[in-house]
């Protein structure tokens, strides 16, 4: 699955910052062209003062899902689910992987070299749940097909800095893309010192956000 990808997004800059510069993005391309979409295009957000820039890679995407990859694609769902196919994505220095249900990783690695890897979080369902609880906004809606869910990875490699293990919130949101049904797009926020949110976008979450309990956790049932 090749993946698109968006560089980590230094602290100060907002998750709520970027969804607007997305939504106001999507909507200049969709005025562009009218009822078809831009090919896949880099827009830069902001640049901070120390020269960092923040830059969103947009994937052409459509609203007219029609569950194709759950129609001929069920086992690569049924592994995503048991955290064996995993979602990678990142094109600095860092590149993050996702396992459902596993584990949160950002990694660096060379040819030659040994892969260095930070753990930023693993799955607990107890400590999901109980972060849920903290904060009810955060389940779906009964009744209603979530157009995004939140899970909570915790017990992450020790930080130094904060003498806590890391964290990391990931936001796991529906998009498809007809001419590239199998993109992704992946990004890493830190709004505070080694607590994280990963957003990860992709078709796969179109095929299993319809159906999850009331802690946002997929349901799905596949026989091999």
């Amino acid at each position: 699955m090749d993946a698109k990808n968006v560089d980590k997004i230094p602290k100060g800059f907002e998750l709520n910052d970027i969804e607007l510069e997305m939504k106001t993005q999507r909507s200049k391309m969709k005025q562009n062209i009218g009822d078809s979409f831009l090919e896949s295009k880099t827009i830069l957000i902001n640049t901070f003062d120390n020269g960092k820039e923040v830059r969103i890679n947009f994937i052409a995407e459509t609203d007219d899902y029609d569950g194709s990859l759950l129609n001929s694609h069920s086992h690569i769902i049924a592994k995503f689910l048991r955290g064996e196919y995993c979602l990678t994505g990142g094109s600095g220095w860092w590149k993050y992987e996702f396992c459902y249900g596993k584990s949160v990783n950002q990694f660096h690695e060379e040819k030659g070299e040994k892969r260095i890897v930070i753990n930023l979080g693993k799955w607990n369902l107890d400590h999901h749940i109980e972060w849920i609880q903290k904060d009810l906004s955060r389940k779906p809606k009964p009744g209603k097909t979530p157009k995004q869910v939140w899970h909570y990875y915790s017990s992450g490699d020790f930080c130094e800095l904060t003498q806590r293990p890391r964290t990391v919130e990931v936001k796991l949101k529906c998009r498809y893309d007809p001419s590239n049904p199998d993109s992704v797009a992946i990004y890493l926020m830190e709004p505070r010192t080694c607590e994280y949110i990963l957003g990860v976008e992709s078709p796969i979450i179109c095929d299993l956000i319809s159906n999850v309990n009331e802690y946002g956790i997929f349901q799905f049932t596949n026989e091999e």
